[in-house]
């Protein structure tokens, strides 16, 4: 049995997650510790590896839903491109004890593997092209980056998930010279971004190892396993898949600060809350749903559109919410519902390593 870093679900796991229902509540391995911000910077280049097959014209998709407020902005679910490697502030979900053991002066970074002795899929994937004679893959798999945490520029866009990485959030800026680099599951090019979004020369990256700041990860594998060994195509609509993206911070050096329970984090989830239910509002989806296709949300996530819909989705971890049927207002409702129970009283913890 294969295990990789995301387990499949589907869109009623969407619904109980979202109600607060138990699904998985061990730790996944998307989450060592257990385990945004403004508009997005406008990057200097294009996508550096779209998936293969994503250009090539698409089947005609089934119509979506219509926006009756097209005109309305999103505060906080802006969305992400694949060459815009970070935002001005990531978020990683924890549980209350790590949360807890921060607050008495725990390493935030302090686990190389789960519980259950796995680093994730990125890990696999980075390991694996090591031992071929990668030296980029060698680079970022070993020991200067082994310790670190998952994390995402939208709350919304890992609470989608069915297992729960605990309900504390830990909020993370960067340094003014850190460097990203962005790692593809299919496609073997890295791209390196400095954190204005600005292109950086491969070998300029590579001669400063110790500015490597986080690397966002793409499964944008097309056929992929999850974690019982079911196959799972990326050619049609979405069953079950582990389709998903994430951050891997790896590098203390280079989080200019990290904070639990501010004012800031609370009105984050206000922000995404307001978006989401805005959106869930304003959308008629008599005759669709919001991304059944599963191309169809590669290519918004590879290259943010300009619609609300568009910016919903391209801001998700996951692609796997959008189910057989797709998303749906009352989906976008429990979503925001979920997010709002996370509210809390500030009791700031602000650190600057």
């Amino acid at each position: 049995m294969r295990r990789i870093g995301r387990r499949p679900f589907l869109l009623s796991g969407l619904a109980l997650a979202a109600c607060g229902g138990s699904v998985a509540n061990t730790p996944d391995a998307s989450t060592f510790d257990a385990g945004a911000p403004a508009p997005p910077p406008t990057p200097s280049s294009p996508p550096s590896f779209p998936p293969s097959g994503l250009d090539a014209a698409p089947p005609p998709p089934p119509e979506e839903c219509g926006d009756k407020n097209p005109s309305a902005g999103l505060a906080a679910l802006t969305g992400l491109a694949q060459a815009e490697p970070t935002l001005p502030r990531l978020y990683s979900f924890t549980t209350k004890a790590q949360a807890d053991g921060l607050r008495r002066g725990d390493p935030l970074f302090s686990k190389t593997t789960t519980d259950s002795g796995h680093r994730g899929y990125l890990f696999d994937v980075l390991e694996a092209r090591a031992k071929t004679g990668d030296s980029v893959a060698s680079l970022l798999a070993g020991p200067r980056f082994e310790t670190g945490r998952f994390a995402w520029p939208f709350l919304a866009g890992t609470r989608v998930s069915p297992e729960r990485y605990g309900d504390e959030i830990v909020a993370f800026t960067f340094k003014p010279d850190a460097l990203f680099v962005t790692v593809s599951a299919q496609q073997r090019a890295y791209a390196f971004y400095d954190a204005r979004g600005a292109r950086v020369p491969d070998a300029t990256a590579l001669a400063a190892p110790e500015r490597l700041a986080a690397f966002l990860f793409m499964n944008d594998s097309m056929a992929v396993m999850d974690s019982v060994g079911n196959p799972f195509s990326c050619g049609g609509t979405i069953d079950v898949g582990l389709v998903y993206r994430e951050f891997y911070l790896g590098n203390l050096g280079m989080i200019a600060e990290w904070s639990l329970g501010t004012q800031a984090i609370v009105d984050r989830l206000a922000a995404e809350v307001s978006d989401l239910r805005s959106l869930a509002r304003d959308l008629d989806c008599s005759k669709g749903a919001l991304g059944p296709s599963c191309v169809t949300v590669l290519r918004k996530w590879m290259r943010v559109g300009t619609t609300r819909a568009d910016k919903l989705i391209a801001s998700m971890a996951f692609a796997t919410p959008f189910g057989r049927s797709g998303l749906r207002p009352a989906d976008l409702t429990r979503l925001a519902d979920d997010l709002d129970k996370l509210r809390f009283l500030p009791s700031p913890l602000v650190v600057t390593p």
